[in-house]
């Protein structure tokens, strides 16, 4: 590669650029399948949330929202009680705890 500043052209050795590129590569390949399982079992969880939390059985329903949605007992529970302001803050309240504590914990504990 050429440096325009110095002039002149720096050589390296083309056997240890590839091993180091395909040690990223893998590494890289494994952050990405670990995301992409991540947000598999997400959805997974959202759809299942979802599938408990509503009905189209008017006889099984206890809540109807203004939108027409007719919610179950666990759908009135997450979406018509304060549960619902407990679970939307859950995450928020773990990162803050985690940032809070995360130089005083340790690995072994």
């Amino acid at each position: 590669m050429a440096d325009p500043i110095r002039n002149y052209q720096t050589s390296a050795v083309p056997g240890i650029r590839a091993d180091i590129d395909q040690g990223l590569r893998a590494y890289m390949i494994k952050v990405y399948n670990l995301m992409g399982l991540g947000l598999l079992i997400t959805g997974l969880a959202a759809i299942g949330t979802i599938m408990l939390a509503t009905t189209t059985d008017p006889a099984s329903a206890v809540a109807t929202l203004p939108s027409g949605e007719m919610l179950t007992s666990f759908g009135y529970a997450i979406f018509g009680s304060p549960l619902r302001w407990v679970v939307m803050l859950a995450p928020l309240a773990a990162v803050f705890f985690l940032s809070f504590r995360i130089r005083s914990m340790s690995v072994a504990a």
